[in-house]
């Protein structure tokens, strides 16, 4: 007897950034994003509570660890959370302290 192939998987459907976010949402640098989007291959870190800030001091040291490859290093990161973070400058210093990282205000529950 053959072996039945195993079907071959779908493609995620494409992401309409426009219909994602709505205008009380803020993207740090929409032309940014939609490069990392279209490139693949990125992190994203979702955040739902309301005091991320130590998380993301663990998760970003971690990912950006000097030890790692290069190419985990360059690794794009993409921080969906639902707090303005914004109106937070040390955050805002931090998370730019790092390449390739974009901060974008909404809900990772509209995914």
């Amino acid at each position: 007897r053959g072996r039945q192939s195993e079907p071959e998987p779908e493609s995620p459907p494409a992401i309409n950034l426009e219909q994602l976010f709505d205008e009380q949402e803020h993207v740090e640098d929409e032309g940014l994003l939609k490069t990392i989007v279209d490139e693949g291959n990125h992190i994203v870190v979702v955040g739902l509570t309301s005091s991320l800030f130590p998380q993301l001091v663990s998760i970003m040291r971690q990912l950006r660890h000097k030890t790692y490859p290069k190419a985990l290093l360059q690794t794009p990161i993409i921080i969906l959370y639902t707090e303005n973070l914004t109106h937070h400058p040390n955050i805002q210093r931090f998370l730019h302290s790092y390449p390739r990282v974009i901060y974008v205000r909404g809900s990772p529950l509209k995914l």
